[in-house]
């Protein structure tokens, strides 16, 4: 491709750095692209996958309706709670501005858990442009800004206007690409960090997606889990799905509270493939200690919010 079919089509140029590693989400074969084409073949099975919008559609053919209904009224949810917005520069300005102003506070915490993890990224690799992977990366505001410095794939199941088309393909300086995070098409050990940033939570099945991010983990590599609930017991997290489940019911989308869940501190200390520590306890000592005090005089048991950095065991997979 030449320099300027390459500045008319930005998003194939950083597929093309990625096209190696990517594999077939039915058979795990190697993918292949074909010029500036807009479909992506297996190697293996001959199964072919969409690029739209510049997003590689990695996901099994069957699921792609499913995936786009269920997105779509997840969306209309996010648009009615205020986390989406179709105002011009939203996306562009997250986390650090709220342009809708609707949860400013919110997404100010959201940007302080983002820079105690850049932080960490710049302590732990310097200059190295590593490869990171976003996973669940929603609208993609992580990638983008990861971006400035590192190599950045965000995968997640939304392909849709907010979800990773919320940027335009030509502001998008990372690989958006639909996947799921129980399956990811991606090769083994081919990463140095995995990042889910409020993401894992969202399934029925959490250690699948601590297995797939350990298999596509380079050995000695790193997993952050971030912002997602944590709570001191399971009947606690029993309680936050039952409220979960409530509000989901009463918004119309009962279906939605089967893919939420907590996580109990000891999900990260009994994980087999992982040594886990926490770099951060909760958003801050200030809602820690208002939390400590509710649960003193016997009010409900509050989420935690901690940063969790494992590393992996030094072994890698065995599907490649």
């Amino acid at each position: 491709m030449t320099s300027d079919e390459q500045k008319k089509n930005p998003c194939h140029t950083v597929l093309s750095r990625w096209v190696e590693v990517l594999r077939c989400p039915q058979c795990r074969g190697r993918i292949e692209m074909d010029g500036p084409a807009s479909i992506l073949r297996c190697a293996d099975c001959a199964g072919q996958y969409r690029i739209t919008d510049g997003i590689p559609r990695l996901v099994m053919p069957q699921n792609e309706e499913p995936f786009a209904r269920s997105c779509a009224r997840y969306d209309a949810l996010r648009l009615n709670e205020g986390w989406a917005s179709e105002m011009p520069g939203f996306y562009q300005h997250l986390p650090f501005r709220d342009l809708s102003g609707r949860h400013p506070r919110e997404w100010r915490l959201r940007a302080q858990s983002f820079r105690v993890v850049q932080c960490w990224l710049e302590r732990t690799f310097g200059q190295r442009r590593v490869r990171v992977l976003d996973a669940g990366a929603g609208s993609s505001w992580m990638s983008r800004c990861l971006a400035e410095r590192y190599e950045v794939l965000g995968v997640d199941v939304n392909a849709g206007p907010h979800g990773l088309a919320a940027l335009p393909p030509e502001e998008r300086r990372f690989l958006a690409m639909q996947g799921t995070l129980e399956r990811l098409p991606l090769a083994d050990g081919c990463l140095d960090v995995v990042i889910a940033n409020a993401s894992f939570h969202y399934t029925r099945e959490p250690q699948r997606r601590f297995a797939e991010a350990h298999r596509v983990l380079k050995p000695g590599s790193w997993l952050i889990v971030m912002d997602s609930p944590t709570y001191p017991t399971q009947a606690a997290v029993d309680r936050a799905h039952e409220r979960t489940r409530v509000y989901y019911a009463n918004m119309g989308m009962s279906e939605l509270a089967e893919y939420y869940t907590g996580f109990t501190a000891s999900l990260f200390s009994d994980m087999p493939s992982f040594r886990f520590q926490r770099l951060r306890r909760d958003l801050s000592w200030g809602e820690l200690m208002k939390k400590w005090i509710r649960e003193t005089l016997g009010r409900s048991v509050g989420a935690r919010f901690p940063i969790w950095i494992g590393i992996t065991d030094g072994t890698e997979g065995k599907n490649g």
